[in-house]
């Protein structure tokens, strides 16, 4: 998944009163609405060899739990560097635990007994051979749970596929903005357990994947956009 070369500007006001969050165009993200108790939301990785960065905020003040963890390959089992339980994870910077390439993820966990809005940010400081976008955004989700991740513009690639898995019923969809990051509209890519999708981007357009689980039980789902 690529992210546009330049600043954008992510209007949160929805997710965090009327707070604005400016990410840089090597960033991460994943959003939620009507985040359940239990429900949690990974990015996906960065493979690295410097260090990483991490913003997240809830709405509401719902105090959700922040996690940054690094793994020596995309599967392997993961060490937390950074968890912390609070409605926002000020900027940090995280460092690995020893010199070395890794891959590492940002996640958010809704340990509060309410529903939780949030915005979660993370990317690497730029150093060479650096890669993001390794790997899909994963979630658990309860019923009537949401998040969104996997963003790629049309100006980037002109045609893209879209691959998913849910262990339980969920809904796939496109929020659609334009180059100034304006909300367009909503596009459905189907229903079910799994989606194999081919997507024809327009060039003034940019599009960020929602998964919302329509089932009764908690949804363990994975999403990734690969441009073609």
């Amino acid at each position: 998944m690529h992210l546009r070369s330049r600043l954008i500007a992510l209007i949160v006001s929805a997710v965090v009163g009327v707070a604005t969050l400016v990410l840089g165009s090597e960033a991460r993200a994943a959003d939620g609405r009507d985040l359940p108790p239990g429900s949690s939301v990974c990015t996906d990785r960065v493979h690295t060899t410097g260090r990483v960065w991490a913003y997240g905020a809830a709405a509401l003040a719902v105090p959700v739990t922040w996690t940054v963890r690094m793994s020596g390959s995309i599967d392997g089992p993961e060490v937390e560097l950074l968890r912390t339980t609070a409605w926002e994870l000020p900027s940090v910077t995280v460092v690995a635990a020893q010199p070395g390439s890794f891959f590492h993820r940002a996640c958010v966990h809704n340990t509060a007994d309410r529903v939780a809005i949030f915005r979660l940010g993370f990317g690497p400081y730029p150093v060479p051979g650096a890669v993001q976008g390794v790997g899909p955004h994963s979630a658990v989700l309860g019923a009537g749970g949401r998040a969104c991740g996997e963003w790629i513009a049309g100006w980037e690639a002109a045609s893209a596929r879209l691959v998913g898995t849910s262990n339980l019923p969920v809904s796939f969809s496109a929020r659609v903005t334009d180059g100034d990051a304006a909300l367009l509209r909503e596009d459905p890519l189907g229903a079910g357990t799994s989606v194999d999708l081919p997507l024809s981007l327009n060039v003034a357009e940019a599009y960020e994947i929602c998964v919302t689980n329509t089932s009764g039980g908690a949804a363990t789902i994975s999403w990734e956009v690969q441009p073609l």
